[in-house]
């Protein structure tokens, strides 16, 4: 309905531990990763939809050897914000095709440390893409909408920041700048495809 708000969230989760030898451990490789996003869009007619959203993503990795002995720690931060704008297409009763666009900025801060804190990294990065998905959107009742997308069938972006190392013997800063053009098909793998479940607010 024209007028009408939709709210659309998503928010994952895993932690995965990998002991590097089976029998002694010699130690262990950890990884934490969460992935949230938010966004609210309106209804301009039936058919089209333009909304804004926030999204924030949060990794982290130790691996540990206790025959070197050494442990490296590292986690990065990372947050976007975009404007997103769909047209549907009816296919059925309750069923639509989606074609979605986006454009968006993203800002990124990772942090490394090896053993006492001596020798590692830190990175700040900020960027910006535009990206375009195609879904499928099944409306469950007056209320929800079951969304099933490939998330970045194309995509254009640019990263530029810089990364200062240092070390007891050395510093130093790297700079870099990096543009890329991708589709959903390349590497493609089921991480591509995005379900989600969203809400008509009345």
């Amino acid at each position: 309905t024209p007028g009408q708000t939709l709210l659309t969230g998503q928010v994952s989760f895993n932690d995965y531990r990998n002991y590097l030898y089976l029998a002694p451990p010699d130690g262990f490789q950890k990884n934490v990763n969460l992935n949230t996003s938010l966004s609210i869009s309106k209804f301009k007619n039936p058919l089209l939809l333009s909304g804004f959203g926030f999204s924030y993503s949060y990794s982290y990795s130790q691996i540990k050897s206790n025959a070197t002995p050494s442990e490296q720690k590292s986690n990065q931060n990372s947050f976007h914000f975009f404007y997103t704008r769909s047209k549907l297409k009816s296919l059925a009763k309750n069923l639509y095709l989606s074609i979605s666009g986006n454009a968006g900025i993203t800002y990124s801060h990772n942090r490394s440390r090896v053993d006492n804190g001596s020798t590692g990294y830190d990175g700040n990065a900020l960027g910006g893409e535009v990206y375009a998905g195609l879904g499928m959107v099944y409306k469950m009742d007056k209320h929800f909408l079951a969304n099933l997308s490939l998330s970045n069938l194309l995509n254009l972006s640019y990263l530029g920041g810089h990364l200062d190392t240092f070390n007891p013997a050395d510093q130093y800063r790297i700079i870099s700048h990096t543009f890329q053009f991708q589709t959903g098909f390349t590497n493609f793998s089921l991480s591509n495809i995005v379900f989600g479940i969203s809400y008509l607010i009345p």
